[in-house]
């Protein structure tokens, strides 16, 4: 599992924040949480770039472990499971009952011809694949799945933790404006 941690050095923010005494852990949680979920997006937008999955599926698998006034530390992880192949644009003959030439897919790096391979649903329309055999008999088959997100995840923590940065210095501005206001 790939994550990074946005964290706040107290001593920095608590100059600024000491006017607003018991007020400021609720108004810094805010601003980390939201700059949490911005880092997310940027998070899967770059994935998707990089992977041409669609975005849904990319947020689907990132999570973000919220901030509380009592630790004020918000973690952006991705889940470990590999995506299956179909989800990587996979093209080819549905079922192909052995007179393709494969299925190709594009898992970032371009197309690639998966040979042998067909797509198929299995169960009652449940789960639509791409699968090779394993011999030349009809059974057993196995799935094909196409690279991890924490891997993909991975290259791109030092542009995520750059973007959470500067949005994380936006978002605490516009909360020290809203906590000195109001008073929430």
């Amino acid at each position: 599992m790939s994550l990074f941690q946005v964290t706040l050095r107290t001593a920095d923010v608590s100059r600024g924040f000491a006017q607003l005494k018991g007020r400021a852990p609720r108004a810094i949680t805010r601003a980390l949480n939201r700059s949490a979920d911005s880092g997310k997006v940027f998070m899967a937008r770059q994935i998707t770039q990089d992977t041409g999955l669609p975005v849904s599926k990319v947020k689907d698998k990132i999570l973000v472990d919220k901030a509380t006034p009592a630790s004020l530390v918000a973690t952006i992880r991705v889940s470990g499971k590999r995506l299956p192949l179909i989800l990587f644009a996979a093209r080819g003959a549905n079922p192909s009952r052995g007179r393709g030439r494969g299925v190709t897919a594009d898992v970032g790096t371009g197309r690639k011809l998966y040979p042998r391979a067909f797509k198929a649903t299995v169960g009652i329309g449940q789960h639509e694949g791409v699968f090779l055999r394993k011999g030349h008999r009809r059974l057993p088959i196995r799935e094909l799945f196409g690279p991890s997100l924490p891997h993909v995840f991975e290259k791109f923590i030092p542009d995520g933790l750059r973007y959470a940065g500067e949005v994380l210095a936006k978002n605490l501005a516009h909360e020290y404006a809203y906590a000195a206001s109001s008073g929430a």
